[in-house]
């Protein structure tokens, strides 16, 4: 169960920083349903509770990520000492296949 404590903690920390109008409803949705199902040990709704939770945690993740990106950017922008580098690909003939080679 403590596991899902983490869970639990990491979702009410993490939820204000979704990009989303209803984050505020999503953090009391979860309240609620973490106070409501905390009594239950084991089962197939325990099961199917985690799931749903990890698929949620998986996806405030991404976002968690991506704002701090950014703000790992915006660093940088400040920093005029740093050099910002490019890779450019080679763009393919007309005339060449990319899998056989020239026709």
């Amino acid at each position: 169960m403590s596991g899902m404590i983490h869970k639990y903690r990491f979702l009410i920390r993490n939820l204000p920083k979704y990009p989303s109008r209803s984050k505020d409803k999503l953090l009391v949705v979860v309240k609620e349903e973490f106070r409501i199902n905390r009594n239950i040990e084991e089962g197939k709704k325990l099961e199917m509770m985690k799931a749903e939770v990890d698929a949620g945690i998986k996806e405030l993740s991404r976002y968690i990520y991506l704002d701090k990106k950014d703000n790992i950017n915006d660093e940088r922008d400040d920093n005029d000492d740093t050099k910002r580098h490019t890779v450019r690909f080679k763009q393919p003939d007309r005339g060449t296949n990319m899998i056989f080679g020239n026709n």
